[in-house]
C-alpha cells in the first residue's frame, strides 16, 4: 500500500523524505487491519533492551 499512500500524499502535501515515521503510521492505518510498526514504540533505552533479548 506504500505506492498509493504515497501517491496519495504526494499529490496533496509536500513532505519531505525523512518523514519515514508519518508513511509507517499512515499506511498502517489505512488498511482494514491497523497496524504500526513496533520499532515506534520504544525510546532509546527500550530500544537497547529489545536488542539484548
Amino acid at each position: 500500500m506504500r505506492s498509493g499512500a504515497t501517491s496519495l500524499i504526494k499529490a496533496n502535501y509536500s513532505i519531505p523524505a525523512a518523514s519515514e515515521f508519518f508513511l509507517a503510521v499512515f499506511d498502517g492505518l489505512s488498511g482494514a487491519q491497523k497496524t504500526l510498526p513496533p520499532k515506534y514504540f520504544y525510546d532509546a533505552q527500550g530500544a537497547r533492551l529489545f536488542d539484548q533479548l
